[in-house]
This record gives C-alpha cells, sequence and structure tokens, in this order.
C-alpha cells in the first residue's frame, strides 16, 4: 500500500511538471506523434516531388528540341523563299529575254522577205553574182536559225525554272505545314511543362511548411530543455565531450546514424555512447530512439527504471515534444545532480549543468 502511494504521489509530480512544461491543450506524446506525422508526410511528398523534378527536366527537354525543330524549319523557309525569290527573278529575266528574241526575230523576217514581192529570178539578176546571192541568203538563214535556237533554249530554261520554282513553293508549303504540327506540340508540351513546375511548387510549398512546422516544435523542445535546467549555468565542460566519438561529433548534426540507431549529436546518441562505453552494453533503439521514449523501451528491454538519481544511470525529462535524455556524471547535496548532454539547445552541442534531480525517470543500465 505504501508503495502503491508513493507511486501514486510520483506519478501526479510527473504529471504537473509535464502540464507546466508544456501547453494544456497538448501532452508529449501527442507532440511526438505530430512531429512524426510531419516527417513521414514530408518523406511521402519527396517521392512525388522527385518524379515532378525529373519530369519537369524531360519536358523541358523535349521543349528545346521541338524549338530546335521549329528554329531548323524556319531557316530552311527561308532559305526556300530566297531560292523561289531568285528563281523568280530568273524566270522573269528568262520572258524578257524571249521577248527580246522574239521581236529580233520578227525584224530579221521582215528584213528578209522586204522584198517579198521580187522573184527570185529578180533577186538573182539585181545580185553581182549568184554567189552573192546565195550568200545572203545562207546568212539570213543561219541568223533566223540562231533566233530561233535561242528562243528555244531560253524557253526551255524558262520552263525548267518554273518546275523548280513549283517544286520549292510545294517544300515551303510543306515545312510550313510540319512547323505548325511542331508548333502545337511545343505548345502542349511547355504547357504540360508549367503544369509540372507548379506541382513542384506545390510539393515545395508543403514541405516547407511541414518543415517550418518542425522547427516551430523543435524550438518548443529547446525552450521545455530550458525548464529542465531551471536557469542553470550551462557550460562546455569536458573537452573531450564525454568521450562522444569524433566522427559522429564533426559530422553535421542528423547527418550520420550510430550503432543504436539514433542520429548525431543528439542527445540520445550522446547517452547510448556513455552507456556502451561505461557499461559496455546498450541496446539496438532505433526506430524508438527518442528521449520520451527511452523509459518504456528499458521497461520492455527488463532494464530497471526509477526516481532516484544515481551516477551513471541515465536521467530522462518527458517535457517537450521529444523530451531529453542526459548523462548523470554525479549525484550532489540537496538532491542536485550535474549532467553531461547534446543537444540542449536543439543545436547539436556538447554541454554540462547542475540541476535538481527531482521529475526525472532514471533508467538504470547496470
Amino acid at each position: 500500500m505504501k508503495r502503491r502511494n508513493y507511486l501514486y504521489r510520483y506519478g501526479l509530480a510527473t504529471l504537473a511538471l509535464l502540464m507546466a512544461a508544456t501547453p494544456a491543450t497538448a501532452r508529449a506524446i501527442d507532440y511526438q506523434s505530430e512531429i512524426n506525422n510531419l516527417q513521414n508526410d514530408i518523406s511521402s511528398l519527396n517521392g512525388p516531388l522527385q518524379d515532378t523534378i525529373a519530369q519537369a527536366g524531360t519536358l523541358e527537354q523535349a521543349v528545346a528540341q521541338l524549338n530546335n525543330q521549329i528554329a531548323d524549319l524556319q531557316n530552311r523557309i527561308a532559305a526556300n523563299q530566297q531560292t523561289r525569290a531568285n528563281l523568280t527573278v530568273s524566270i522573269d529575266k528568262a520572258q524578257a529575254d524571249i521577248k527580246i528574241r522574239t521581236e529580233t526575230l520578227g525584224k530579221t523576217i521582215k528584213s528578209m522577205y522586204v522584198d517579198s514581192d521580187v522573184t527570185d529570178l529578180e533577186k538573182v539578176a539585181s545580185s553581182s553574182s549568184i554567189s552573192e546571192f546565195i550568200d545572203k541568203q545562207e546568212y539570213r538563214n543561219k541568223i533566223r536559225d540562231r533566233v530561233q535556237t535561242a528562243m528555244k533554249q531560253i524557253q526551255e530554261l524558262k520552263v525548267q525554272l518554273e518546275g523548280q520554282k513549283t517544286q520549292i513553293d510545294q517544300l515551303i508549303k510543306d515545312d510550313e505545314t510540319l512547323r505548325g504540327q511542331i508548333a502545337l506540340q511545343q505548345a502542349a508540351q511547355a504547357q504540360l511543362l508549367v503544369q509540372t513546375r507548379g506541382q513542384e511548387a506545390e510539393y515545395q510549398k508543403q514541405i516547407a511548411s511541414k518543415r517550418n512546422q518542425i522547427n516551430d516544435l523543435l524550438v518548443a523542445q529547446a525552450a521545455a530543455n530550458r525548464n529542465i535546467g531551471g536557469g542553470a549555468n550551462v557550460t562546455a565542460g569536458d573537452p573531450a565531450k564525454g568521450g562522444y566519438p569524433a566522427a559522429l561529433n564533426n559530422a553535421p548534426k542528423d547527418s550520420l546514424v550510430d550503432p543504436w540507431g539514433m542520429y548525431n549529436r543528439e542527445c540520445v546518441s550522446y547517452v547510448a555512447w556513455k552507456v556502451q562505453q561505461k557499461i559496455g552494453r546498450m541496446p539496438y533503439w532505433g526506430g524508438r530512439g527518442n528521449a520520451n521514449q527511452w523509459p518504456s523501451s528499458a521497461r520492455a528491454d527488463g532494464i530497471a527504471v526509477g526516481s532516484t538519481p544515481r551516477a551513471g544511470a541515465v536521467a530522462i525529462s518527458m517535457a517537450g515534444y521529444y523530451g531529453h535524455a542526459m548523462w548523470v556524471e554525479n549525484v550532489l547535496p540537496g538532491g542536485m545532480i550535474h549532467v553531461s548532454q547534446y543537444n540542449y539547445e536543439v543545436q547539436g552541442l556538447y554541454s554540462e549543468m547542475t540541476i535538481s534531480g527531482n521529475g526525472l525517470i532514471y533508467i538504470y543500465f547496470q
């Protein structure tokens, strides 16, 4: 009966401490669940976020390739348009040459037959000799044939140029059609990219919001830790940082996991190291390693838990969102204890302080 009364009084005292250190509308276990939920939410958002980033990268490449295709087509269309303009000039020149040749041929024929009413006999008679008559006739015929041949060549060239122009017109038309189709694809991909970037921004916004919530909770945890000390003088203490390994201490906070499943430079990682260093055995409590989970983890593993301070024990405060774990270096007169710790100010640093040993839970690993 006395033991039951003692436990009852101890429970009331602990409850009073928790209520004094945390808002009346919440309890430490609820806060921890909230942090766990936020961290799970961040993990669940990171997957879609990375997928969205990858998708956006693929879309950007697709849009860039389509833009390049459009630019190439535009250059080809411009080149063909220039070719068509050149052909038009050549066709116009050929047409002008045909006109000139036609006029020349007309004049030649007219001059040849201006005296067409004179008989060939009379022409021969008027010539100084028959050979002169023949030479004049052959000259006229050569001029006529030469003009006709030139006209035929120019006409053939004109037909050839017009055929080339028709082909160029078709190429331009086909390229313009293809350019329009690619432009539609580009617009669709660009719109999808905008939507994807919007999704990415929304994921980033949600993750940032949840991280801000966690930071707010950590700030509150730091305030709760300061309440544990009750205005105690917190010092750097042991320059060897209680023996905590340099590999864990020198790495950024929460960037490594120690042999017991705790993140480095957290209070629980430090006291787990102290237990292993001083006692030689520390259970693996990864996944349930927050300080306010240690008492239940210890009971589940058959490790003694009590309310009496003892040097070489682990002191647990249940205040705040995570709680706080400390290594009891010495028990002092007047119910005071001297502890070493990490992360008291939630900055991942080693410190020591002397505080009241009342209202804490102690885990006796030996």
